[in-house]
């Protein structure tokens, strides 16, 4: 199946059409689009859950596209609209979700097999409330779990096994967390000056942490978790232990220090290593999850960059379902940092078993990349372009080598007086 994002004047963008594949890579300057561009994945991919959420709180159809615009109001304010007009569409093959502001009015539409999608969900509730058999008077219908696994395999069989995948967006400023470590969802619902997506990732984080350090069971992966564990330590630096609704560093050397009082890189990181950590032991309903991490090299030393890379290649291959990554970043070592899981992808392919054990000792097998579910996309003026060699598969090493560049040369010129 084939995802596609296509932008006409919206947040700086120009003109913007893109294909989406498993793992994909946007880079740039600040305030280039590729953030907001990641957003707007997010938003087009929770679409069919929203039906769903709507058709269980028994909204008719008007009801549920007018709180889809509401909730992109909500993730882009009007008054960071251009004045002009704007589309947004976004497709699953041939079918789309089309957003536009046309004569100052927002508009939705879909395509027939997306506008279907809600008397499906109506549907299947109908069917469910039938099955419904009270044990007293006082007993009230629930939803069953059943409806959710029912929908989803309908979204994925009209629009394509991607479409069903749960999104999950693992905003920047994740810092943020560090001084509310109880209570999280709590404090963010009732706050409405906070971003919505930190809000929406307060919920989902605070949920997650108590699997975090919880023992193995007797059918994980130990190995898979051991990987983990040691990238974890390489970028943080210690051990996180969660006690008393209080979250904790251990250290090397027995220092046990709270993670409000922790370095600003460990406070950044922390959310994000524990959310991968966790996506090996979760399973979500659907086929699969959607995963947008924005910026996961801040505040942190190139090393342990290339570390939080590796690590989200583990996650990629040994995920209890499959994952599908969007990725926003300013770092070069985070490009070069991937580029390499992808060569060692490709230099196995070619080896016997006793070169690929050397290959393995340099870098394991479990965080290795296909070289074909690869995109990366830089975003600059307005316009986008892939940075993928297609020939190697991999992102060109001329853009890479034209950050650095420009520093030399510099100091070239600096170098004359």
């Amino acid at each position: 199946m084939m995802e596609r994002i296509s932008i006409k004047n919206f947040a700086g963008i120009d003109t913007l059409d893109i294909s989406l594949n498993r793992i994909n890579v946007f880079i740039g300057r600040q305030a280039s689009g590729k953030s907001v561009t990641a957003k707007l994945i997010y938003y087009f991919k929770g679409v069919s859950r929203d039906f769903l959420d709507s058709a269980l709180s028994d909204k008719t159809k008007l009801q549920a596209e007018k709180k889809l615009l509401s909730k992109f109001e909500d993730y882009f304010p009007i008054d960071t609209w251009p004045t002009k007009n704007f589309e947004i569409v976004y497709y699953f093959d041939d079918n789309f979700i089309r957003l536009a502001k046309e004569k100052g009015k927002l508009k939705i539409k879909f395509s027939d097999a997306v506008a279907k999608l809600f008397n499906y969900c109506k549907r299947v509730i109908k069917t469910d409330k039938e099955r419904f058999n009270p044990q007293d008077k006082f007993e009230i219908y629930k939803p069953s779990y059943r409806i959710h696994e029912k929908y989803l395999s309908i979204v994925e069989k009209e629009l394509g096994y991607n479409a069903s995948y749960n999104p999950l967006f693992i905003p920047a400023g994740r810092s943020f967390f560090a001084n509310l470590q109880s209570s999280i969802f709590s404090f963010l619902s009732n706050n409405k000056a906070i971003d919505p997506f930190l809000v929406e990732f307060g919920s989902f984080y605070e949920n997650i942490k108590p699997l975090a350090d919880r023992a193995f069971s007797a059918r994980e992966n130990k190995h898979i978790f051991s990987l983990a564990n040691n990238l974890m330590l390489e970028i943080i630096g210690s051990r996180y232990l969660r006690e008393k609704n209080k979250d904790y560093l251990i250290h090397d050397d027995k220092r046990k220090i709270n993670v409000s009082f922790s370095s600003s890189g460990q406070q950044e990181t922390l959310p994000l290593l524990l959310i991968l950590k966790a996506l090996l032991k979760i399973s979500f309903i659907g086929s699969g999850s959607s995963v947008f991490i924005e910026e996961p090299e801040a505040h942190l030393f190139p090393a342990a960059q290339k570390k939080i890379i590796e690590l989200m290649g583990l996650v990629f291959n040994n995920a209890k379902n499959p994952t599908q990554l969007v990725i926003t970043t300013h770092s070069p070592y985070v490009l070069t940092s991937i580029n390499n899981l992808v060569q060692g992808h490709i230099s196995e392919s070619k080896l016997d078993d006793t070169r690929k054990n050397e290959l393995y000792n340099i870098l394991p097998k479990e965080y290795l990349i296909d070289e074909h579910f690869l995109n990366a996309f830089a975003f600059k003026d307005g316009k986008v372009e892939s940075i993928i060699n297609k020939e190697l598969g991999l992102i060109y090493s001329r853009y890479l080598d034209n950050i650095s560049e420009e520093i030399a040369i510099q100091f070239d010129q600096l170098l004359e007086f």
